[in-house]
């Protein structure tokens, strides 16, 4: 944790991006596409 926020407290640098990421839990519900449903023989896609 401590090298985490040593990096956060440094000066920016051009050269080196800051990358942050939220933690907040986000549910995702549905498909983007209409999933291929089961065949004999075959797994759902």
């Amino acid at each position: 944790m401590e090298v985490v926020l040593d990096h956060y407290t440094s000066p920016a640098h051009p050269e080196v991006p800051l990358i942050c990421m939220d933690e907040a839990s986000i549910e995702l519900h549905g498909h983007l596409y209409e999933p291929v449903p089961m065949k004999p023989g075959q797994d759902a896609k």
